[in-house]
C-alpha cells in the first residue's frame, strides 16, 4: 500500500489507532492518516486510490456513517481491512480482509461491567508486526 488510511469507529478505536499510527510510521515509513470524523473522511475520498488501503477499527461493525464511506470505497476498488468484534457484521463483510477480535466483558465490575480492549490491541500488533516483516522483506 503507498499510503494506510485508518478509521476508528469511538474513542476507544481511536486510542488504538493512535498506537497503529505510530507503530507503522516508524518502523515502515508509510503515511499514515486517521480520518477520524465524516468531514476529514469525506475529504480525502477523492483522493485515495486503489494503491492505498483503508483500515476500519469498530466494535460492532454496524456504525451507518462508516458503512456508507465503506460502500463508496468498494466502488472505488479501494482495499479495506476491517479489525471488528468476533461476529458477522457489515463492515466486515465488505472488507477485503476482515480481521476479528473477541472480547471479554467482567460482570459485578461498575454498574454494567467491564468490557476489555486488550484483545483487540494483540490483535492488532500481531498484524502489525507481519506487515513490518513483509514490508522489510520487499526491500
Amino acid at each position: 500500500a503507498d499510503r494506510v488510511i485508518l478509521i476508528p469507529s469511538g474513542h476507544t478505536q481511536e486510542v488504538a489507532v493512535q498506537e497503529f499510527q505510530d507503530i507503522l510510521t516508524v518502523y515502515t515509513g508509510k503515511t499514515v492518516l486517521v480520518l477520524d470524523s465524516r468531514s476529514r473522511r469525506e475529504s480525502m475520498l477523492t483522493m485515495l486510490q486503489p494503491e492505498d488501503v483503508v483500515v476500519f477499527i469498530s466494535q460492532s461493525g454496524e456504525n451507518e456513517t462508516l458503512l456508507e464511506f465503506a460502500r463508496e470505497l468498494k466502488w472505488r476498488k479501494i482495499p479495506i481491512i476491517s479489525f471488528t468484534q468476533v461476529q458477522s457484521n457489515p463492515i466486515a463483510d465488505m472488507a477485503d480482509l476482515p480481521i476479528h477480535y473477541p472480547l471479554r466483558t467482567f460482570e459485578g465490575v461498575g454498574e454494567h461491567g467491564y468490557t476489555s480492549m486488550g484483545p483487540l490491541y494483540v490483535v492488532i500488533e500481531f498484524y502489525l508486526a507481519h506487515y513490518i516483516n513483509h514490508i522489510s522483506a520487499e526491500q
